[in-house]
């Protein structure tokens, strides 16, 4: 392929997952193949050095790793039924450099083929491919489905041909099916070879003259002569006759939705090699109008597949045919599976991410009949827009496999009948568009002439139905509706009002009519856009935003239901006195989250959220004094041993709570760290300040744990002491255990060493470089490994809880802190940090093993001045790590500052969601080795 300034050369590449003849290799790694009859085992997965093994106990599928080529599929006895030839490698260049397993459980594992186009090497596909592998248990066969991408910056590239293809083995294949009338026995890949055979006027034609088998001679074998419309290709494979347990080896493709051309393109099944494709994209019988031509900077995605390979065997008295009706049924049970629910990319639309259209299609001819006949053999379809006939050449459609997200969302009437809706049981909608806090921000608080033109069409569509509904509720609310404006943040709300048999509706020219009756007819009114939900996606009660949302929907349900029991007036005065009593029972005041935070993100929220719960007594309380440690003031703690002082030097951290930096009275040559927590409550433990218990009380116990348990690094914090804060004044609490009443009676004090300087203090005062970065990696990664060893993890890990120590030392080192959140056994959860949490955990709510080095790599990345993104919800936090990691923007941010950095994030990338175990010990070496060497730096590798 070479670049053009405007149109790339056209390039022919195929999908290929080749097999092999790999018998030797394959026996190493497999007992005796599996049999059909041990369904009842789950999916394993192997991973070995080169390639990777799947096996259901009913079929077993050998790939190279990281190039995802299948060299081996095992079933019904047989150990090579495919052929794989590495020296004759038709992959058109798509060999994955990246592999990662997607998912590994006993019901399911799918595994991921991954290259990434390098803007460096022009010349190369410029695609990003993600090839995947699906295998599920008790299935007598795996699916293989593909992602392409084509990134908005990078230059244009023509594709004519993208494939699915399968060598089969050429001694046991040798009668192939492709429909019901177009099956036979077929000659050798070798006698089209001379001297058996001779080429007629295109290569494909050859004429058999000398067949090694004398009952083919005469005849012409052409691929071309196998051929189906796309309608038609559903199911076509090879069989194995001359086995003693004859079996089928079939390519079923459950839909034509991924394939360009529609139901009447015509293209290549299976022929002579043996050989069974599947043509996702091809010239064929069309040429180039049906190219696909991506233009420069113009962005492309599009899921190709899932396909299914199916393999059966034991034909009822050694009946072919019987294979061959195997074969359709489980055709037809694939097609009746569609969309699929497996694949776990999220490009691939699931089937509560589709819609659905139902209903007749008539033909009125009148010089056939008076009546309207119904198409029965029509094929209906969905295209993009564009000239007429375009549709059958549009190779673009369903570029991501699904749309840019959910485009509106609806209250609906409950309907049983119809569980999919309509929408003449649209009691209220809300269109969501990712753009409406924009207005807000700009200080227009109305939205766009082109969203509210946009709203006020729904609007009048939602009033149609109504009144063609033949249910008189509905009916009797065809005048009014309330239509939803809104995006992650913001919102405000439509309300269209107007009699509709004033509607001259005109079926040549409905926008005109529909626009009409808008201007003359309709009463529109229009809110202000204004804040509904915050960054977390929990409303906020008191913004006006989110009171126009609640009243819009209990108008909305006031048309269909009726007046509720209380009055608007009554609900809310009651509400806004819940309200008021929860800030008091709660204490609730603007908190600073993370002040002294790196990132814009972690500014101080001045919303503090009110949440809405079941109605309980009023508890009567009293305003309680917060204990705060001012610099040079002197703090007394009971450690159960003796009583110490504290005195306070200066503040770490201004979070909340803050961790100060300290001098024990009795030794003023040493300085520790101490956190301070909250008095304990006399309301519920519930309603205590979590974020202290878990900074002071939890993390306590993690270090105390630590210590029993003989982990010692010094690059973990260690435990001085620990107890309760001695306060001025008589104490009368009645146990060790209680508290007097004193606000600052019984408050926990931690003291841990050593005392160093934030990462959010070196980044803001421009110290923190590449000898900063890998040292930082390096010294994580010990204390990740030493707490791992005996099953703790850390589950927190942010700028503001590594630090930097210099104790006089050549070199300074890096200490993780902050293990208040560490993960000690299942049942704990880990902090969601949307830019720093694992994607594992985000999804999940748990940590898997690589989770802390992932958040590891988000760290250093940003440190290292990764762009920040604007992350409002886990969604939109699980996208960008999606999106980050395909287009391999962390890779690339980090190998600009080191070479080992890039590799270990695109280790960790490998080991994301599996439950892999890190290699701890082959990467701190690396680090080490590369400080050392090219920066002349010394890691001490003693454990204290």
């Amino acid at each position: 392929m070479t670049a053009a300034p405007a149109v790339a050369s056209s390039i022919i590449f195929p999908i290929i997952l080749l097999v092999a003849v790999g018998a030797s290799l394959l026996l190493q790694l497999a007992a005796a193949a599996p049999s059909p009859g041990h369904a009842a085992q789950g999916v394993t997965l192997s991973v070995h050095q080169g390639q990777v093994v799947v096996d259901n106990g009913v079929v077993q599928v050998t790939l190279s790793k990281p190039q995802g080529h299948i060299t081996g599929v095992r079933y019904n006895g047989e150990q090579d039924l495919l052929d794989y030839d590495t020296r004759n490698d038709n992959s058109g260049g798509l060999d994955g450099t990246e592999f990662r397993v997607v998912s590994s459980t006993d019901q399911q594992v799918e595994l991921s083929f991954r290259s990434a186009y390098d803007p460096s090497s022009p010349n190369t596909v410029r695609l990003n491919i993600d090839k995947r592998l699906v295998m599920m248990k008790g299935s007598s066969g795996f699916y293989c489905y593909a992602i392409f991408e084509h990134a908005g910056n990078w230059p244009a590239m023509n594709i004519s041909e993208a494939r699915l293809a399968f060598k089969l083995n050429t001694d046991k294949f040798n009668y192939m099916a492709v429909s019901d009338d177009i099956q036979r026995y077929m000659p050798s890949a070798a006698d089209r070879d001379e001297p058996h055979g001779t080429p007629l006027a295109y290569k494909e034609a050859v004429l058999l003259t000398n067949p090694k088998e004398p009952q083919f001679k005469g005849e012409v074998d052409d691929k071309y002569e196998y051929s189906l419309d796309n309608k038609d290709n559903v199911v076509h494979g090879w069989i194995s006759s001359s086995h003693p347990n004859p079996m089928g080896f079939w390519v079923i493709n459950p839909s034509n939705e991924f394939k360009s051309g529609g139901p009447m393109k015509r293209e290549l099944t299976s022929h002579v090699g043996p050989t069974s494709l599947t043509m996702f994209l091809g010239t064929h019988y069309i040429g180039n109008d049906i190219v696909l031509n991506l233009g420069d900077g113009e962005y492309w995605k599009k899921v190709l597949g899932p396909v299914f390979i199916y393999l059966n065997s034991n034909p009822k008295n050694g009946n072919l045919r019987a294979l061959w009706d195997d074969a359709k049924a489980q055709a037809q049970a694939e097609a009746g599976k569609w969309p699929y629910s497996f694949p776990g990319s999220p490009d691939f639309a699931k089937a509560e991410d589709r819609g659905s259209v139902a209903g007749r299609l008539l033909v009125r001819d009148r010089y056939v009949s008076k009546a309207d006949m119904p198409a029965g053999t029509a094929f209906v379809g969905l295209a993009a827009p564009g000239q007429p006939g375009s549709w059958a050449t549009e190779c673009k459609a369903i570029s991501s496999g699904k749309l840019d997200g959910v485009c509106a969302t609806a209250v609906l009437l409950k309907n049983l009948k119809h569980s999919q809706g309509r929408w003449d049981h649209i009691v209220v909608l809300a269109l969501l568009r990712p753009d409406i806090g924009m207005v807000s921000a700009q200080g227009d608080q109305e939205p766009s002439s082109a969203v509210l033109g946009e709203a006020l069409f729904f609007a009048l569509r939602v009033l149609l139905s109504r009144s063609l509904s033949g249910s008189s509720t509905v009916l009797r609310n065809s005048d009014c509706v309330y239509l939803l404006l809104v995006d992650s943040q913001f919102g405000g709300v439509i309300k269209v009002q107007g009699d509709l048999n004033k509607l001259d509706f005109d079926l040549n020219n409905v926008y005109d009519c529909a626009a009409e009756w808008i201007k003359k007819h309709a009463k529109i009114s229009v809110s202000s856009i204004d804040r509904v939900w915050n960054k977390l996606g929990n409303a906020n009660w008191g913004d006006i935003g989110t009171l126009q949302v609640l009243i819009a929907l209990f108008h909305s349900m006031i048309q269909f239901y009726g007046e509720p029991k209380y009055s608007l007036d009554e609900l809310a005065t009651e509400h806004s006195s819940r309200l008021q009593s929860r800030r008091s029972e709660r204490h609730l005041v603007d908190r600073q989250a993370n002040g002294n935070g790196l990132f814009r993100f972690q500014q101080r929220s001045h919303s503090p959220e009110i949440v809405e719960v079941q109605e309980e007594a009023a508890v009567d309380l009293k305003p309680q004094e917060t204990l705060k440690l001012e610099i040079g003031s002197v703090v007394l703690m009971d450690d159960a041993y003796s009583q110490k002082g504290f005195q306070i030097n200066d503040i770490l951290t201004d979070s909340d709570p803050p961790i100060y930096t300290s001098t024990p009275v009795e030794e003023p040559t040493k300085t520790y760290l101490l956190y301070v927590g909250s008095s304990p409550s006399h309301l519920e433990p519930a309603w205590e300040d979590m974020n202290s218990w878990y900074q002071v009380q939890r993390q306590t116990k993690v270090l105390t744990l630590m210590k029993q348990r003989g982990i010692s690094s010094r690059y973990i914090p260690q435990m001085v002491s620990s107890g309760r804060v001695v306060h001025p004044g008589p104490c009368n609490k009645p146990n060790s255990s209680g508290s007097c009443g004193h606000p600052w009676c019984s408050t926990p004090i931690l003291v841990t060493s050593p005392v160093g300087e934030t990462i959010s203090n070196l980044i803001r005062n421009g110290l923190f470089g590449v000898e900063e970065a890998l040292r930082c990696c390096h010294d994580c990664l010990s204390a990740l490994a030493a707490a791992a060893s005996s099953g703790i993890r850390h589950g927190d890990i942010r700028p503001e809880n590594v630090i930097r120590v210099n104790n006089g030392s050549r070199h300074p080192y890096f200490v993780l802190i902050g293990w208040g959140h560490a993960i000690l056994e299942d049942r704990d959860r880990p902090v969601m940090n949307l830019f720093f949490s694992s994607t594992f955990a985000l999804q999940e709510g748990k940590l898997c093993a690589a989770s802390d080095a992932e958040s590891l790599i988000y760290l250093l990345y940003f440190c290292c001045g990764g762009v920040s993104p604007d992350l409002d919800s886990v969604e939109s936090a699980l996208q960008w790590r999606e999106t980050s990691w395909s287009r391999r923007v962390i890779q690339q941010r980090l190998g600009d500052v080191s070479a080992v950095l890039k590799a270990f994030a695109d280790y960790v990338d490998s080991l994301c969601g599996t439950p892999y175990p890190m290699d701890y010990d082959i990467w701190l070496k690396r680090l080490r080795r590369t400080i050392n060497e090219d920066h002349g730096m010394e890691v001490n590798t003693s454990s204290s």
